[in-house]
C-alpha cells in the first residue's frame, strides 16, 4: 500500500487554513480561514492535529 503524503493530503485544497491529523494519515478539517478551523475544530470536539496555512505555492517560503 502506498503510503500517503502531506503533499497528497493537502492536493485537493487549493488555499485557506486545514487541520491534519498529527501522524499525518488524514485531513480533520478545512476552511478558508483560521478563526473558522478554530471554530469547525471546538464543534468536532478538538481532536489532536496540526494546523497549517495552504498555500498555492511555497517557493517564497523562507522557514
Amino acid at each position: 500500500m502506498k503510503k500517503k503524503t502531506l503533499k497528497s493530503l493537502i492536493k485537493p485544497y487549493s488555499s485557506g487554513w486545514i487541520s491534519v491529523a498529527s501522524d499525518y494519515t488524514k485531513v480533520i478539517a478545512w476552511e478558508k480561514s483560521l478563526p473558522s478551523l478554530i471554530k469547525k475544530l471546538k464543534e468536532l470536539k478538538n481532536p489532536n492535529g496540526v494546523m497549517m496555512n495552504i498555500a498555492s505555492d511555497y517557493s517564497q517560503y523562507a522557514g
